[in-house]
């Protein structure tokens, strides 16, 4: 499910993250310095994480891989709804 490099924990037990070194100092945050992060064995079976990873060049590929793990976007439904608005979505 991760790829190399990404980090998927719990902020503060309230914020899921998925992160990975982007090499752009003013991004790259270490949270667990900073705040109480854990990182679960166990997973629940579905998530909203927020991702601060950079560029996926293959976003599509990489969206569908995360969803199938149970691992959505909050911003997923914001999307949905400006697909549909655009009429480049389902309604």
């Amino acid at each position: 499910m991760l790829r190399p490099g990404e980090d998927l924990h719990q902020v503060e037990e309230r914020l899921w993250l998925l992160s990975a070194p982007t090499g752009q100092g003013i991004y790259d945050f270490a949270f667990d310095r900073f705040f109480a992060c854990r990182r679960p064995y166990v997973l629940p079976e579905s998530m909203e994480v927020v991702a601060r990873a950079g560029v996926w060049n293959d976003y599509a590929e990489r969206y569908r891989e995360l969803a199938e793990a149970g691992i959505l976007s909050p911003f997923a439904l914001w999307q949905a709804i400006l697909d549909v608005e655009r009429g480049t979505g389902a309604a």
